[in-house]
């Protein structure tokens, strides 16, 4: 439709394509929150965390500087599993 210039057409299809989308989106968008929380949990037990915690670091830099990017390494593999399944 955006090709013969139907743009009602277009927008129509566009809003019907949305609500799938989400639906398809929640289940390993939850998936994914767990397992970046579960590798949160476990990289806030790591020594260095605790040493920097006891030395007197920030608690944001802490958290996003060194937690999240340790963390996102499990939730990377996650992403390319559910990539892999919604082809």
């Amino acid at each position: 439709s955006l090709v013969t210039g139907n743009f009602e057409a277009l927008g129509s299809s566009l809003s019907h394509l949305i609500l799938p989308a989400v639906v398809l989106a929640l289940s390993p968008i939850a998936q994914l929150m767990r397992v970046v929380r579960a590798s949160m949990i476990e990289q806030k037990r790591k020594a260095y965390i605790l040493t920097s915690r006891a030395n007197g670091m920030p608690e944001n830099l802490l958290v996003y500087k060194y937690m999240l990017k340790n963390s996102f390494i499990a939730a990377l593999t996650i992403i390319g599993l559910l990539y892999g399944f919604f082809l």
